[in-house]
């Protein structure tokens, strides 16, 4: 049987859901839920009800390959987390890997109210940002503090949005109680040469 690889900060956020959250819900939300790899399988596997959106159409078709051949049913849905189609807080946990960064800072803040709102009291919220000691930080054309635009190949705009510090971060969670922020920097000389990212992860409780 083949060994799924998750990313290490989803099963970090276990031990703080077992130690800070044990008796919420199991139910989770993930926020950016497509790709090769989905972390909502983790979450699966250890027993939660599994909701996902994703705003891409081909990343949510990667998810469902992965579902499809793993056993799975994640519940995926095509939408946008600034606009969630959810009911007020009918969620134990949200959780939102390298997703959210893709927002300019104000609709960070809506996303994040969102997330908020979706939350059950005492619930858990995993989000990471990257920060300016990212190797990208610079690329494209800066539109503010921190903010760049970038084209794709089709000619289509992304963002890429770095935060300065922790403080920065801790300023987007009114209404919860932080829990952790840790900057997170990664080399992986083989296969990024040079490159290192760099993020803060965090992880916060509905108050």
């Amino acid at each position: 049987m083949e060994v799924i690889l998750y990313p290490a900060p989803i099963h970090k956020f276990f031990f703080y859901i077992n130690n800070f959250a044990k008796d919420v819900e199991k139910k989770v939300l993930d926020c950016g839920a497509g790709g090769k790899t989905p972390p909502l399988g983790l979450f699966f596997d250890h027993g939660f009800e599994t909701h996902g959106i994703e705003i891409s159409l081909e990343q949510i078709k990667l998810a469902e390959e992965f579902s499809r051949v793993n056993g799975m049913n994640l519940n995926l849905i095509q939408g946008d987390m600034q606009q969630l189609p959810y009911d007020d807080e009918s969620f134990g946990f949200v959780f939102s890997y390298n997703t959210i960064f893709h927002l300019l800072k104000k609709d960070m803040r809506i996303a994040i109210a969102e997330l908020k709102r979706v939350l059950k009291k005492d619930g858990l919220f995993y989000v990471n940002f990257m920060t300016v000691e990212d190797g990208y930080y610079g690329e494209g054309k800066k539109l503010g503090k921190g903010e760049f635009v970038l084209l794709n190949d089709d000619g289509s705009e992304r963002y890429r949005v770095f935060l300065k510090d922790h403080l920065e971060a801790a300023k987007f969670f009114e209404g919860f109680e932080i829990i952790l922020l840790e900057n997170r920097h990664i080399r992986l000389p083989t296969i990024w040469k040079d490159y290192e990212a760099s993020y803060i992860d965090c992880i916060a409780k509905k108050i």
